[in-house]
């Protein structure tokens, strides 16, 4: 929603909300989710204006693997939000092998090759090949993007172009149809573009050691740091949260995170009907130790602890029957059988 003349307002004066705000309601498979993707266009997107929408390829992966049954338990929906494929980079894993194949004098020729041989599509902790294809993804990105703001550099030489979101909308189509007069200086052709770009992501991979000991969650690792450590480095080992690998990634994985970045909310939890109550408090039935995750894994209270916490709230909440009462947290977080999908299964991956 936007407020009636935002830009123009004087004195604080509030003139409500706009009445041509676009409304998206749910499709008719009850399937509603957006990935912090675009949901509107044309005109619709022209009065809620680019606030930097991600790329959609999250939101389709997550619409694909919610069309792909009709039926949930909090086990498939937690494995939803855990997904870390990356079928997008499968076609700059093919364009590689591609520069690889025609490339005979590229240097660590055999070693890369064998680092791509270990593709399977997905940003997991021991995948080398997916770091390698990664970076060179963005690097090729970052280079054609500069190359198309040279003509701004003419007039503002100190312009810095960065590539937006939807660069990959932008860049893939001019390597598929290679226009010439297009193509980033100083480079001869695409082909040439293409070699460089290998070259130096290889290059960039070489220096922290061997490219087929370089893993994805080597470089994908969690950075929490307490604000104290950061002044005073030496306080980290007390302060900061553990280095672990993560999987995953930003912008383009259903499983979001990276070094210093990652959902705001994972949940997946079942509300027995009783709770449906707006009052009805759900955190004290489902608290997580802060270990673990990142990783997707996490360890519950014990069931007698659980069962006080229940008791609390339904002392604090008279509305709460006996029913949901005696529900655990670990009964509610078990696997349970098949239920049709509906508002009562809740899943939050907030990014």
């Amino acid at each position: 929603q936007t407020p009636i003349g935002s830009s123009q307002l004087s004195g604080d004066i509030w003139n409500g909300w706009r009445s041509d705000a676009p409304s998206v309601y749910s499709s008719a498979n009850n399937r509603v989710y957006t990935a912090n993707s675009r949901v509107v266009g044309q005109r619709d997107l022209a009065t809620v204006g680019d606030g930097g929408y991600a790329l959609g390829q999250r939101a389709l992966r997550i619409r694909q693997r919610l069309e792909a049954q009709s039926q949930f338990d909090e086990a498939d929906m937690l494995a939803l939000q855990l997904d870390d494929s990356a079928p997008m980079l499968e076609r700059w894993w093919q364009r590689i092998n591609t520069i690889v194949d025609r490339s005979p004098d590229l240097a660590d020729r055999a070693k890369l090759q064998e680092v791509l041989s270990d593709w399977n599509r997905q940003a997991n902790i021991h995948s080398r090949a997916y770091r390698l294809v990664r970076n060179f993804r963005l690097r090729l990105l970052n280079e054609v993007s500069s190359g198309l703001a040279a003509p701004i550099r003419v007039r503002f030489p100190d312009y810095k172009a960065s590539f937006p979101s939807q660069a990959e909308a932008i860049v893939w189509p001019l390597l598929e149809s290679r226009p010439m007069h297009l193509l980033p200086k100083p480079h001869a052709s695409w082909d040439a573009l293409e070699r460089a770009t290998l070259d130096a992501t290889i290059a960039g991979l070489r220096q922290a050691g061997d490219i087929e000991a370089r893993s994805w969650g080597e470089y994908n690792t969690a950075k929490i740091q307490h604000p104290l450590s950061r002044a005073i480095p030496v306080l980290g080992i007390f302060l900061d949260m553990p280095k672990d690998p993560l999987p995953g990634d930003t912008g383009h994985v259903v499983r979001a995170q990276g070094p210093s970045f990652g959902a705001v909310a994972r949940s997946a939890r079942h509300f027995p009907y009783a709770w449906r109550s707006k009052r009805a408090p759900a955190q004290p039935f489902l608290r997580f130790w802060p270990r673990g995750l990142g990783t997707g894994q996490s360890e519950r209270f014990a069931t007698g602890r659980d069962r006080a916490y229940a008791d609390i709230a339904a002392k604090v909440v008279p509305s709460l029957s006996r029913k949901a009462r005696s529900h655990s947290a670990f009964d509610l977080l078990k696997p349970r059988s098949k239920r049709p999908f509906d508002p009562c299964i809740g899943a939050l991956s907030s990014s």
